[in-house]
């Protein structure tokens, strides 16, 4: 153990001497999850205003973020992530127009984006009026590039992209956020 300390020990020199002090942002990408902590940790206590560390292992994440580290890259959730949108768009391919899926929250929460069909039965009805289910939530509308933060008064239209958030709910098609 005592040879790990007087290695990062060298490696802060060594960031110093190149400069950590005067650096926008530093992301530590060696292949050791507690090195990148520890080096992280180190370049967010010498005040370097963007500071990321990759860590593999999931259950360092928590801890990490109990550190204090507040950016962390995780290779093989990002993985994961691309893997299944992959597969549920897939999944949803026939019929379907689920354009883009997130999750997020500690994969408890999904952002989808949709694209409005012609034959969405919400179409032309205030958002207000709309009854939608529970923990759902309209963050956003696309119309002709142009991007809406929707209020009660907004209505969706043929070829909208809409932005979903749902917790604790699957969406397959924008017609699943109606009761």
């Amino acid at each position: 153990m005592r040879g790990a300390f007087q290695d990062t020990a060298a490696q802060q020199e060594l960031l110093l001497e190149e400069g950590l002090n005067t650096t926008d942002a530093f992301v530590s990408l060696t292949g050791m999850d507690e090195e990148n902590i520890l080096i992280s940790i180190f370049a967010s206590a010498k005040k370097v205003p963007k500071v990321i560390a990759k860590v593999n292992r999931r259950e360092l994440i928590s801890m990490a973020v109990n550190l204090g580290l507040d950016s962390i890259v995780c290779p093989r959730k990002s993985v994961s992530d691309l893997v299944l949108r992959y597969a549920r768009a897939l999944e949803n391919s026939k019929g379907s127009n689920v354009e883009t899926l997130y999750k997020i929250m500690d994969d408890m929460v999904e952002v989808l984006e949709f694209k409005a069909g012609a034959d969405f039965r919400g179409l032309g009805i205030s958002l207000r009026d709309l009854r939608l289910k529970k923990n759902i939530l309209i963050a956003g509308i696309i119309r002709d590039r142009k991007a809406i933060i929707p209020s009660g008064f907004d209505k969706f239209e043929s070829g909208d992209r809409v932005i979903v958030v749902a917790a604790g709910i699957r969406l397959n098609d924008l017609s699943d956020i109606l009761e």
